[in-house]
């Protein structure tokens, strides 16, 4: 419910124009224990069309070529920003493939170091298995061992 001044303030009119539409009846209201108007919103827009900050024609103009050509700048920023990103995105997807590469490449150079080491190891591992042959005297006094 609105009060008198409310319901002026709501539509634009005075509250003397409120309240004569009242006493001739053009719309209902009723009083509250302090006799003050209390008006139904729905009552009031039914009888009085509310407020709107309404601009004159010549101004309605000047606003639309503003806003017209900030929706211009908008669209050219945006725009811009998705090409940015399109290249931003290609960059990532060079970048990416660049590392998958390398990523393979590595994977290549352990396992091919990995399959030497382990050719490697396997000669180690047959040497030492070997028996060793007896030296003999003269071996054992010429070529002192390391042992």
């Amino acid at each position: 419910m609105l009060s008198l001044r409310e319901a002026a303030k709501e539509t634009g009119k005075s509250k003397s124009t409120i309240q004569r539409a009242i006493t001739k009846g053009r719309m209902s209201a009723t009083r509250n224990d302090s006799n003050e108007y209390e008006i139904d919103p729905a009552e009031l827009f039914r009888v009085f069309k509310k407020k709107t900050d309404a601009l004159p024609s010549s101004e309605k103009k000047k606003v639309s070529r503003e806003l017209l050509h900030k929706l211009e700048m908008l669209q050219a920023a945006m725009e811009h920003k998705e090409e940015l990103l399109d290249t931003e995105r290609a960059s990532m997807r060079r970048e990416r493939e660049q590392y998958e590469a390398q990523i393979e490449d590595l994977r290549n150079t352990v396992e091919t170091l990995s399959n030497q080491n382990g050719a490697t190891l396997q000669l180690i591992a047959d040497e030492i298995q070997k028996p060793q042959k007896p030296k003999g005297f003269f071996e054992r006094w010429v070529k002192p061992s390391s042992q």
